[in-house]
Formats: structure tokens, sequence, C-alpha cells
């Protein structure tokens, strides 16, 4: 599954999975909405039946600890 705001971003990583064998699933997404975090874990759940691996990747810039930081610090 690729998670992205923009749904034509993810194709080459959609490509590169399913030139695995493997299933790839895209679901457009904004995780600087909270709300749709979830929504994204349903949707994945849905399709894939669970989530194995979770490599988050948003681009954030603070000199925070992840765990320190609040959802109304992330853009």
């Amino acid at each position: 599954m690729v998670a992205a705001s923009d749904l034509e971003a993810p194709e080459d990583s959609l490509k590169e999975i399913e030139n695995t064998g493997s299933t790839g699933v895209s679901v457009p997404s904004d995780v600087s909405d909270e709300a749709s975090v979830p929504r994204m874990v349903e949707a994945v759940v849905g399709e894939l039946g669970r989530v194995d691996v979770l490599v988050n990747n948003a681009g954030v810039s603070l000199i925070t600890p992840a765990e320190e930081t609040t959802s109304a610090e992330s853009p």
C-alpha cells in the first residue's frame, strides 16, 4: 500500500511492488489531516487484510523528538 495526497505520485512505487508479484494498492491520504489516518488504515485492512510493515515517510522539519511532537506542530 502506498499512501499519498497526489494519486499520480505513488505510481512508480506501485509498479515496483507489482513487478515482484505482490499486490499494490494506492490510497489517497493527507497525513496532516489527523482524521484521514484511521480512514487510510481501514482502506488498507479492507484491501489487504492487515498491516505488516509501516514506513512513515512524511516530510516534516522539526527539531523535536517524534514522541513529543503534537499533531498541531506537524504541517
